[in-house]
Order: structure tokens, then C-alpha cells, then sequence
């Protein structure tokens, strides 16, 4: 994945649909490797369903590069379209997860 990647993408927000792959290329990257969960909480998200603290999650979480220089491809790009998706799943609340 090239340093200033201003793809994304689409990560079943069920715990059970499988395996969460992370490709870090830094150091930090290895706990996540370790523990996709610190990533992609999907568990304890689907447990705050379970336990009715919220009513529903959006069918998919949204993975972008960290660290890209590009602010303004980000700001006139990708947000509008993480923006757009989270639209389209009528999403009223969105947790950005940096790591």
C-alpha cells in the first residue's frame, strides 16, 4: 500500500463474519496485529447492542491510512466519501479510532 493511500475500506462490523487483517508498517502496527479488536472494537460494539445501550450498528466499519500529507485530497475526498457511506447506512454516529 503506497505511503499516501486515499483508499478505504469496508470492515463487517460483525465479530463473527471473520478474520480483521492489519497491515501496519510501522511499529506501532504490532499490538493491533496482536488484537485486531483495539482496531475494530467489533465485540464490545455488538455487546452494547446486545445489552440495548444502543440500538444498532452500521453494517460496516471504515479503515483508512493514518499519517497521509494530503490534507486537502482528505478533506476533498475521502471524508466525502467515508461521509456518503455513512449516509447511505443512515448512521448517526460515527467513533474515528486512531491508532
Amino acid at each position: 500500500m503506497p505511503r499516501e493511500d486515499l483508499s478505504y475500506r469496508r470492515i463487517h462490523s460483525d465479530p463473527d463474519a471473520g478474520e480483521t487483517i492489519i497491515d501496519h508498517h510501522s511499529g506501532i502496527g504490532r499490538v493491533p496485529k496482536q488484537d485486531p479488536e483495539i482496531v475494530f472494537p467489533r465485540t464490545a460494539l455488538a455487546s452494547l447492542v446486545a445489552g440495548k445501550v444502543v440500538g444498532s450498528l452500521s453494517p460496516f466499519h471504515f479503515s483508512f491510512m493514518g499519517g497521509v500529507r494530503q490534507h486537502k485530497k482528505i478533506e476533498n475526498e475521502l471524508a466525502p466519501a467515508i461521509a456518503q457511506e455513512l449516509k447511505q447506512c443512515a448512521i448517526d454516529l460515527a467513533l474515528l479510532v486512531p491508532y
